[in-house]
């Protein structure tokens, strides 16, 4: 729950069901993308899905560092 990202990271949404809070939608489990700003407690990811970018908010539970 205290994850802190930079813009610009690298992050993987990995979604955490016990936390139901800034859940994004389950179709982007699994996908990789880029931090575009903070919203709040949250962040807006920039992913690419289905050949188009698209931005989801998600609570830092439900994110991953990418290596």
């Amino acid at each position: 729950m205290l994850k802190k990202f930079a813009v610009g990271d690298r992050v993987i949404i990995k979604i955490e069901p016990s936390v139901h809070e800034g859940m994004p939608f389950h179709r982007f489990h699994g996908k990789h993308g880029v931090v575009v700003k903070q919203r709040g407690d949250s962040y807006l990811v920039e992913v690419k899905d289905g050949g188009k970018l698209k931005q989801v908010i998600a609570h830092p539970v439900h994110l991953r560092r990418a290596m």
